[in-house]
């Protein structure tokens, strides 16, 4: 489940910072490059407020996997 959101979350990041560049270009033919800036900052702020409407549960795994053997095992298998 947790990589659903991290692929969904860099996918987001990607197109943002690709339409980002690409729409800035283009509006700094019509508006002042101050105005380019402070449009481009609020994206920031955006992914910020997003991230207080993703809820996370709390995890409530064993004890016992909170060990390094367990930990390490549990990221290969994510990676995997």
């Amino acid at each position: 489940m947790a990589s659903k959101y991290v692929s969904l979350f860099f996918g987001i990041r990607t197109c943002g910072t690709i339409l980002t560049a690409y729409l800035s270009g283009a509006v700094l033919m019509y508006l002042p490059k101050q105005v380019v800036f402070g449009i481009t900052a609020i994206f920031p702020l955006l992914l910020c407020c997003a991230s207080f409407v993703l809820k996370e549960e709390k995890w409530s795994g064993e004890e016992e996997t909170l060990n390094l053997v367990t930990q390490i095992s549990e990221i290969k298998k994510f990676v995997m």
